[in-house]
């Protein structure tokens, strides 16, 4: 009766044992189930995306997804962007946040920007036409209404930030070199231009859907 017992016993904490050794994994859908929110081509055709949950996803030419990473930085909000200024050198932005990356995105780290730049703004997108100066675009909006953003700038390969814009929630900027871009604010029907690094900006057309 005895050993009856001890088998019973040892039969229930099997399941547990085993339970407690194998953890939880992710099941379905597969391969992660984060929304993605940004993907940034290479020249070598490989790819990086980025996602919620601080969610990076390494992509080979082929379209094989080869890494899927989560909290990254030990972020849990969504990563909204990603680019590189260089082969190396890596950005993504999230929520009044900044993470880059100088091994090609091997690794991340957190850069120490003036939290007044951002104001703890989502970041929409970045971008870099040289190695030396890129812009950081954020913004959100607020349930009662109205919004608010921000556009910053660098012109020593983001070791140093200033803001250009602090009231317009710009979407999106894009540039074609050094001084010329385009960018379309929230609420906007019109695609704006500069020519002085975003300094100001100018409509050059109306957007209709």
């Amino acid at each position: 009766m005895k050993k009856f017992l001890m088998f019973i016993v040892i039969l229930l904490l099997i399941p547990f044992t085993l339970l407690a050794q194998q953890g939880w994994f992710w099941q379905n859908p597969l391969p992660q189930g984060n929304n993605l929110n940004d993907v940034y081509l290479s020249e070598d055709g490989t790819s990086i995306a980025v996602g919620d949950a601080g969610t990076i996803l390494k992509i080979n030419a082929s379209g094989q997804i080869n890494e899927i990473r989560h909290n990254i930085c030990g972020y849990a909000d969504p990563f909204r962007c990603i680019f590189f200024s260089t082969l190396q050198t890596g950005w993504i932005g999230g929520s009044g946040e900044i993470i880059k990356s100088d091994d090609g995105g091997a690794n991340w780290n957190r850069v120490n920007l003036d939290p007044n730049l951002l104001n703890g703004l989502p970041v929409n997108s970045i971008f870099f036409t040289t190695d030396s100066r890129g812009w950081i675009s954020a913004g959100t909006v607020f349930w009662g209404g109205g919004s608010l953003g921000s556009l910053l700038r660098t012109d020593d390969g983001g070791n140093n930030w200033i803001c250009i814009d602090q009231y317009n929630f710009w979407i999106d900027n894009q540039f074609l070199n050094t001084d010329t871009g385009y960018g379309i604010m929230y609420n906007g029907d019109f695609l704006y231009k500069t020519v002085n690094g975003g300094m100001t900006w100018n409509t050059v057309s109306q957007i209709t859907l």
